[in-house]
């Protein structure tokens, strides 16, 4: 198998005996055992536990959106006022556009400064970010809307 964007074998793609046989009959196990409430929480786990065979990097940064967009939305949901709920949207569209504009144009810095000024690490936006953000600033643009 070859090696991930990491260096290291990225072990669990969807075409592979170790997500065939073992990830995905265990997340299946997990979903239909789980009361109704828990099923959410559930796949959240699971695409959690997806990314991080992938790298913890890519873990951290899909969990801590998540958990970002969890915080946002409770504010929305609790806020008494239009204007407080206009805040919490627009916080977490600031926040996700923000992410992506440094995920997909942090590499022109250095193009820009002519390789001069700080050097980069090296970066790698998670797979399937772009499609997360997305999906997470319109789930707050619902509820913000009703």
């Amino acid at each position: 198998m070859a090696a991930g964007r990491h260096g290291r074998n990225n072990t669990l793609q969807f075409n592979t005996y170790s997500f065939i046989l073992a990830f995905f009959p265990v997340f299946l196990l997990a979903f239909f055992t789980v009361g109704k409430h828990w099923k959410k929480q559930v796949i959240i786990i699971g695409g959690i536990l997806f990314y991080a065979f992938s790298g913890w990097e890519q873990a951290v940064v899909l969990g801590s959106s998540i958990l970002v967009t969890e915080i946002i939305s409770r504010g929305i949901v609790r806020a008494m006022k239009a204007q407080q709920k206009k805040k919490w949207t627009a916080l977490c569209i600031i926040l996700h556009a923000g992410l992506l504009l440094f995920y997909k144009y942090i590499w022109i810095i250095p193009k820009l400064t002519g390789g001069q000024g700080f050097p980069l690490p090296n970066i790698i936006q998670p797979l399937g970010f772009s499609f997360f953000s997305f999906q997470q600033m319109m789930y707050v643009l619902a509820l913000y809307r009703g």
